[in-house]
């Protein structure tokens, strides 16, 4: 049996520096213990023809994840530029230090025929990144423009971590109908390469992709239907075929979904 405990405090301030204008800024520790995934998986992974087939390693001894996140931010908000409309632009930054970072870590060494994987702990990482968002209503138009990139490496050699995401830049519109009650939209989501993987990574990078997804809901405001609520979406609109950053297996394609929901 094993045991771990750790206190996680957390400190967040907020400046209204004018009407238009907050900062804030926050720190918070985070502890994360290892899953029983991360630490028992064993068996295949995936298989790469008849006879490589890359397997899981278990590793019982992985160490908590211990992590202090720091972040600054900003919000704008202007009101009635032009009429009934508004603007809001934010931004966000962030450092998170963490002690024990978990990775997986995939070796595919065909000159010495290792094919494994496993969960393994990174003595010290550093995560950094920043987001940037425009979004601008007028009447029941919404219009969204979002980016965010992330950076991540370990500390004691320099090397990139894994499962670090690609650097994202969103487009959005959507429009609403019948006084509010239906809105639908669209969004535009691009992904850039991802080059920066580890060295001891059996690809050397992740293509860029573009999806597109459309959106619907129905949503009454008044009277006795507005408790209720459909959602409808069709992702990946045309049926792209990529391989997500990290991700051993291709995305699916073109997939369309309805949910019903009731609000008591």
């Amino acid at each position: 049996a094993r045991s771990n405990d750790h206190l996680s405090p957390s400190v967040a301030l907020s400046w209204n520096t004018t009407q238009w204008l907050t900062l804030g800024a926050r720190y918070d520790e985070a502890f994360r213990a290892p899953t029983s995934e991360e630490m028992f998986t064993s068996g295949t992974h995936f298989c790469m023809g008849a006879f490589a087939c890359n397997t899981f390693q278990p590793n019982p001894d992985l160490k908590p994840e211990i992590a202090r996140n720091k972040e600054v931010n900003a919000r704008m908000t202007f009101n009635h530029l032009l009429t009934d409309d508004q603007l809001v632009l934010t931004a966000n930054a962030f450092r998170n230090d963490v002690r024990n970072y978990i990775e997986l870590n995939v070796v595919n060494d065909f000159a010495n025929r290792v094919f494994e994987s496993s969960y393994d702990n990174v003595t010290s990482a550093r995560i950094t990144g920043y987001e940037l968002g425009a979004d601008y209503r007028w009447r029941l138009l919404n219009l969204s423009l979002n980016y965010g990139q992330s950076r991540g490496k370990d500390r004691s050699g320099g090397d990139a971590l894994a499962d670090i995401p690609a650097d994202k830049l969103v487009l959005g519109i959507s429009q609403g109908l019948l006084r509010g009650d239906v809105r639908v939209g669209s969004k535009l989501s691009l992904y850039r390469a991802q080059d920066r993987v580890p060295a001891s990574s059996s690809v050397d990078s992740y293509g860029g992709y573009t999806l597109v997804d459309l959106f619907a809901s129905w949503q009454p405001q008044q009277g006795d239907l507005k408790h209720w609520r459909v959602d409808m979406a069709l992702d990946n609109l045309t049926d792209r075929y990529y391989l997500p950053a990290f991700s051993e297996l291709y995305a699916p394609g073109r997939n369309g979904k309805v949910s019903v929901g009731y609000r008591f």
